[in-house]
């Protein structure tokens, strides 16, 4: 040992590296002493609470953006000529701000022409009333009159409302009655029929068992719901029954008043016979429908005569402007706009002697010469009469099928369909989403309706009009039904939307189909213009076409002529002989076409219009959101939507003002659902309560809907319920002693619990417990050490999280208050 000293003696250095090094171990395990039991075992908070008597609601949540429900549409008379649009889309106005201005001549025209067409209308209303006409109501087929519901001076409307029928007939000479009996007479047993008089008639079984059977007679007589009794031919008292008739009909009638009543109860008629004669049949109902459109236009005329005070639209309620149609633009008011050219193309025309069908084909020797041709063009509606069109194929003659009439290339222009080609559908199915503007031409006066939709990304469409016509009336209001389908590869999102520029859009809805689904909707326009003040329909048609008639089809010949004849190259000779031969024929036989007298039936090609030519429908000038009154469409998760149903409370914060809550009430819950990752969400449409926060369109929120509510329920905080395996228990706290905890559990005695429903914050204690009852239980606190350990960990190991064991108050954890034995 002296040798060791010694030997350290030599090396004074080492002692000081020695002492050095203990030290560092005994500061290094003790300070991992120290973090490993500051770690180890977390801080715990005692909390103690009694069981109380409150309410508990469940709720589920959704989100979505805010919708105005209270716009209003500004509408105005759809003749009107707008001269000046004062605001614009986004605009804030107030009660009494002007929105536009009119065209003063124009609105000076319109009142001139209403009020012509009120007196147009009083006279019509005065010949209705004059009017004497009288009809008759025929048997439909032979029979017995059993019941006669009308009488003179009855209104036969009033009738048909109160008895179902004007005369009953028995069709088939029977009356029937089921009788109750003990006694089985047999089907097709003869017995005897005593009528509620006494008299007695012949009877026949028509049918029969144990407990009753069916008896006919004559219905010569006998009337419906008397009282009769049925005896065998020995006089055996079978039983007693109400008759009725075995087949009735019922003859009706739908308007009139009744003259008289010509047949008689029991009298036999034959088909076609007069039953009931009616006066003013026709004149009542015409009156009436006269004066329903006086009424109309006097409150046009009123309306106009209001708007001449200030020419101008003003604002009635104040608000943001959030839509203004494409049309409302100045000077964009119903004027005619009759193309000619589509006119003479397309309306069906009667030619005059002499002018029958004719085909005239001419192909000049060169292969890229034109070819014009001059057809009948045949419609295939029923009753509609020929008509004509001419057209030019200027394409080379080897380019054309037999018997075409044209030859031009398709359009392939901006715009057109086939200069935005299709891209291949992807795999999977492509959903075409947003809003489409649906383009459908407006429907002005002599125009032809638009049958089909421009191809679209991924869809076609077609259209279709009501009312049907042909082409476009004057005063009409025409509304498009749009069908909208998904090319293959795609399909119409459930969100989609749609607009038609200058149509109010309804009806929309979208199918459910994966693939190639559609979209349909109707769009309402505003009415056609209306004819030139004094002008007749047919007298502004025919003269229009035969004004036209003769310089198109001059000038179409022409144009073709000269083509053909300049195709012809290096021949000087021919093209002269051509020009001189061919000119000199086609103009004596257009002038010969153009003296034909032509008449066109326009009431053939428009619905009728009555006797006023102005239209009282109204169009929107815009809409006007005061912004009041809004709905908010959440999305609700597949598995809590069954749980929402309309009338239900919710709770609704919006993300730009978290510390308001407001108020509102599911107003409707959708059965369709959209599905996005794998998850399907059902909109849900909550009114919200009026509000003195104000509010804006768009906005996003949460609806908190509550689902269940329960009150006056025991109740204690969620944090204080233990599970263990499928058990529930709280410890019960002694009010003697401080409360206290031990390892993390609280001190006090373990007590079974049966719980009910839970807000997340509280819970439903529905057996366990009393009112008043004190328990105590532990909240485990966060330590910041330990976090900044475990975050240093987590960066040493390479790997992110938190410390198993959950999160401190997450609902119905076990963690570590759920220990199997009451503390000590």
């Amino acid at each position: 040992m002296a040798e060791i000293i010694r030997k350290l003696r030599k090396k004074k250095w080492v002692i000081p590296v020695i002492i050095i090094g203990i030290a560092a171990v005994a500061i290094y395990f003790g300070t991992t002493a120290v973090r490993t039991s500051r770690l180890g075992v977390p801080n715990y908070q005692v909390k103690t609470a009694s069981a109380e008597r409150g309410t508990i609601e469940l709720t589920v949540a959704g989100t979505g953006s805010l919708e105005a429900a209270d716009s209003v549409n500004v509408q105005i008379p759809s003749i009107l000529s707008v001269a000046d649009m004062k605001v614009a889309l986004g605009d804030q106005v107030k009660a009494g701000d002007v929105l536009a201005t009119l065209d003063a001549g124009a609105l000076q025209s319109s009142i001139s022409q209403v009020q012509s067409d009120i007196t147009a209308i009083d006279d019509q209303i005065n010949t209705a009333k004059n009017s004497s006409a009288e009809a008759t109501i025929n048997a439909p087929v032979a029979g017995r009159v059993k019941a006669i519901a009308a009488a003179p001076d009855d209104d036969v409307t009033n009738t048909m409302v109160q008895d179902g029928y004007l005369v009953e007939l028995s069709v088939d000479g029977r009356m029937k009655a089921n009788i109750q009996s003990g006694s089985d007479p047999g089907a097709g047993s003869a017995v005897i029929v005593t009528l509620s008089d006494g008299s007695r008639i012949n009877g026949t079984i028509l049918s029969s068992g144990p407990s009753s059977f069916v008896v006919t007679t004559t219905d010569n007589g006998p009337a419906p719901g008397e009282q009769v009794s049925v005896q065998t031919n020995g006089g055996e008292e079978l039983g007693s029954g109400t008759l009725e008739i075995s087949t009735p009909l019922n003859v009706v009638g739908n308007g009139g008043t009744v003259k008289s009543v010509n047949v008689s109860l029991n009298a036999g008629v034959s088909q076609g016979q007069t039953l009931v004669t009616l006066k003013d049949s026709v004149s009542v109902l015409q009156y009436q429908e006269l004066a329903q459109k006086r009424i109309a236009y006097a409150n046009l005329l009123q309306l106009l005569l209001k708007y001449e005070e200030t020419n101008s639209i003003v604002a009635e309620t104040g608000g943001s402007v959030t839509a203004i149609p494409s049309g409302q633009q100045p000077g964009s008011a119903n004027s005619p706009q009759v193309d000619i050219n589509n006119l003479l193309n397309n309306l069906p025309l009667s030619l005059g002697s002499g002018m029958g069908p004719a085909a005239i084909a001419q192909s000049y020797g060169s292969a890229d010469a034109p070819v014009f041709t001059y057809a009948s063009a045949s419609h295939n509606k029923p009753g509609q009469r020929t008509g004509f069109t001419f057209v030019s194929d200027a394409g080379p003659v080897s380019d054309r099928g037999s018997g075409s009439s044209t030859g031009s290339a398709p359009d392939t222009g901006p715009g057109s369909a086939a200069s935005v080609p299709l891209a291949s559908p992807p795999d999977p199915v492509t959903e075409i989403v947003g809003v489409i503007a649906v383009p459908v031409t407006q429907p002005v006066l002599g125009g032809t309706p638009q049958v089909t939709i421009p191809s679209g990304t991924g869809y076609t469409g077609t259209v279709t009009w009501s009312p049907v016509a042909a082409f476009f009336g004057p005063g009409t209001v025409y509304t498009a039904g749009v069908t909208l389908k998904a090319d293959p590869g795609y399909r119409f999102a459930d969100t989609i939307n749609a607009t038609v520029a200058g149509a109010t859009v309804s009806d929309f809805s979208v199918s459910p189909e994966a693939e190639q689904n559609t979209v349909t909707l109707k769009a309402a326009f505003p009415a056609t213009a209306a004819l030139p003040a004094g002008v007749d329909l047919n007298q502004y048609i025919n003269s229009a076409v035969q004004k036209n008639l003769q310089d198109s089809l001059n000038q179409s010949v022409n144009d073709a002529v000269n083509s053909a004849i300049n195709g012809i190259a290096n021949n000087d000779a021919l093209q002269n002989s051509l020009n001189n031969s061919l000119n000199g024929a086609i103009d004596s036989a257009v002038s010969g076409i153009g003296n034909v007298p032509i008449t066109i039936d326009g009431s053939s090609l428009f619905p009728s219009t009555g006797s006023a030519s102005t239209s009282t429908a109204m169009t929107t000038l815009c809409t006007i959101t005061p912004g009041k009154s809004f709905t908010l469409t959440a999305g609700i998760n597949e598995s809590d939507i069954f749980s929402v149903k309309a009338g239900q409370k919710a709770n609704i914060v919006m993300d730009a003002m978290l510390n308001n809550i407001f108020s509102g009430e599911v107003s409707k819950v959708s059965t369709v659902g959209t599905s996005q990752s794998g998850v399907t969400a059902y909109p849900v449409t909550v009114k919200l309560d009026a509000a003195k926060t104000p509010l804006l369109s768009g906005m996003n929120a949460t609806a908190n809907i509550v689902t269940e509510i329960k009150e006056n329920v025991l109740t204690i905080p969620m944090d204080a319920l233990q599970e263990q395996g499928d058990q529930e228990y709280v410890y019960l706290y002694d009010s003697s002693q401080p409360p206290r905890q031990r390892n993390g559990q609280p001190v006090g005695t373990r007590q079974a619990v049966t719980t009910g429903i839970s807000d997340g914050v509280n819970v439903e204690v529905t057996s366990g417990l009393k009112k008043g009852e004190a328990i105590v239980y532990t909240v485990a606190e966060s330590n910041s050490l330990q976090d900044a350990f475990i975050a240093m960990g987590g960066a040493r190991n390479g790997r992110g999280g938190t410390q198993s064991g959950g999160a401190a108050g997450t609902a119905n954890t076990s963690s570590p208050n759920s220990a199997g034995n009451a503390s000590p």
